[in-house]
C-alpha cells in the first residue's frame, strides 16, 4: 500500500494519470455528475494504445469533444492489449460515425518474426489463419505476409546458464558493429530471473541499464527489461529469458495446464517477441515454454 501511495504521489507531481487512476477519475466525475468546464473540451482527441482503455473510458473522452464527427481518433494494436478491460466501441460511437482504417504494412518486424509470433497465437487459441471464429480481434493483427523485410528465423537455444549465454550474444552483437542500445535482454518472469540478477552478472567492461524512456540517450549501454516494461519500445535484437515449461505460463504444481486459459500471458509474450525488428533469441535451460513448443518448426534450434 505504501508503494501504491508513493506511485500515486509521483504521478500527481508529474501531471500524469495511469490507466487505473484515469478510470477512477472518470468514475468520480460520472458519479458526482460534475459539469465539464468548456476549457476541457476539445475539437478532437487522439488516443494512442486505445486497446488498454475500457468502454467506460472512451465514453467519457467522447463527452470531451465538441463535435462527434471526427471527434475521437483511436490508434492501437489489439495484439498488445495488456489490461483486461471490457471494450466495445459500438456502445460509444454510432456506426454511421465510425471509420475504420488499418495499416496493411508492417515496417518493424521481419516476416520470419511475425510468422513465428502469429503462428503461436493461432495454435494456442486453435484458430485458422483465414477464419478466426470467436476471437475476432486476432483478425486485426498484421499477418506475416504484410511484413516489409526478411530475416533469420527466431532462435530457440538450450544451455546450462541462460544469463551467461545471453550476455555472450549481447557482446557478439556489439562486436558485429551494432550499438549496444539496439539489443535487449528480456525476462518473462522476474521472480525466476530478475533484472537485478541479470545486471549483477554483466561482463567486465560492458555497460547496461534498466529500460526506461531515456534509454536511447545512452547508445553505449545494453538494455535489460521485464516483459511488462517493453510495450511501446523496439530493438533490433531481443533475447528472451525465462520462457520455460512450468514457469511461463505459470503452472500450479501437478496441475494440468490449458494454454487457451492463459490468453493474457500469450499476448504479453507476443508483445515481447514483436519488440524485435531483426532477431529474436529464446534461451532456456530445461524445456521450453509450451507456447514455444507449439511452433518449433518456425524457429532454429541450437544447443
Amino acid at each position: 500500500l505504501e508503494k501504491l501511495k508513493k506511485w500515486d504521489a509521483e504521478m500527481l507531481r508529474e501531471g500524469f494519470l495511469d490507466e487505473l487512476t484515469f478510470t477512477q477519475a472518470v468514475n468520480y466525475f460520472t458519479d458526482q455528475q460534475i459539469e465539464i468546464p468548456s476549457e476541457f473540451r476539445f475539437k478532437s482527441i487522439l488516443v494512442d494504445e486505445y486497446q488498454d482503455l475500457s468502454t467506460f473510458d472512451i465514453k467519457f473522452l467522447n463527452e470531451l469533444v465538441l463535435e462527434k464527427k471526427n471527434g475521437l481518433f483511436l490508434t492501437g494494436d489489439v495484439a498488445q492489449k495488456i489490461n483486461a478491460k471490457q471494450f466495445d466501441i459500438m456502445k460509444v460511437v454510432p456506426r454511421e460515425l465510425l471509420v475504420d482504417r488499418r495499416l496493411l504494412k508492417n515496417y518493424r518486424n521481419s516476416k520470419q518474426i511475425l510468422d513465428m509470433a502469429y503462428s503461436m497465437v493461432e495454435k494456442v487459441l486453435n484458430l485458422d489463419r483465414d477464419h478466426t471464429g470467436s476471437h475476432s480481434d486476432i483478425d486485426k493483427i498484421l499477418k506475416p505476409e504484410l511484413a516489409d523485410k526478411e530475416s533469420a528465423m527466431p532462435f530457440l537455444i538450450k544451455c546450462n546458464d541462460p544469463i551467461v549465454a545471453a550476455w555472450k550474444y549481447m557482446q557478439d552483437w556489439k562486436e558485429g558493429g551494432n550499438a549496444p542500445f539496439t539489443t535487449c535482454i528480456l525476462t518473462v518472469d522476474p521472480k525466476q530471473i530478475s533484472t537485478a540478477e541479470i545486471l549483477s552478472r554483466l561482463p567486465s567492461g560492458a555497460e547496461a541499464r534498466i529500460l526506461d524512456g531515456d534509454y536511447m540517450e545512452h547508445p553505449e549501454k545494453f538494455v535489460v527489461a521485464e516483459l511488462e516494461q517493453v510495450k511501446g519500445f523496439e530493438f533490433m535484437q531481443v533475447i528472451i529469458l525465462g520462457a520455460e515449461n512450468g514457469i511461463f505460463p505459470p503452472q500450479l504444481k501437478d496441475a494440468e495446464i490449458r494454454l487457451e486459459d492463459h490468453e493474457r500471458d500469450l499476448f504479453k509474450l507476443y508483445v515481447g517477441i514483436t519488440r524485435a525488428r531483426d532477431e529474436v533469441r529464446f534461451i532456456y535451460q530445461e524445456e521450453p515454454s509450451p507456447f514455444l513448443s507449439l511452433v518449433k518448426e518456425k524457429m532454429t534450434e541450437l544447443e
